[in-house]
């Protein structure tokens, strides 16, 4: 009976990844939010030249949310082919810990700038 319980409890792999992948869409959202703002209204400077070549090429929004669009997509990739090939789970929860790990810091990033310049 322990056991059963036990099983029920457990979250499938494909839902962990279904919740990962859409904490991974909400920090991109706060990504071009950020972007925008710091951008916009505190005359920011966009830190990756991939971006800033977007950004030049297709606008400020546009060319943020190509990127971002190209970004979550090989993610969804990247999170479906990892949960055919690789069958050890931590190793599946360090790859989908430093995914999320780098987009909250880059928001954090964002965000702490903003701050700055308010309070200068």
């Amino acid at each position: 009976m322990p056991f059963q319980q036990f099983t029920k409890d457990v979250i499938s792999m494909e839902e962990k990844t279904k919740t990962i992948y859409m904490w991974f869409i909400v920090l991109s959202i706060l990504d071009i939010l950020t972007t925008y703002i710091a951008l916009t209204y505190f005359n920011g400077y966009e830190g990756n030249p991939i971006a800033r070549w977007f950004m030049y090429q297709f606008g400020l929004l546009s060319g943020m949310l190509i990127l971002k669009n190209i970004g979550v997509v090989c993610m969804y990739f990247l999170f479906k082919r990892m949960e055919k090939v690789v069958k050890i789970e931590w190793k599946k929860n360090i790859v989908f810990g430093m995914v999320l790990g780098l987009s909250a810091l880059i928001v954090l990033i964002n965000s702490f700038q903003i701050v700055w310049v308010m309070l200068k």
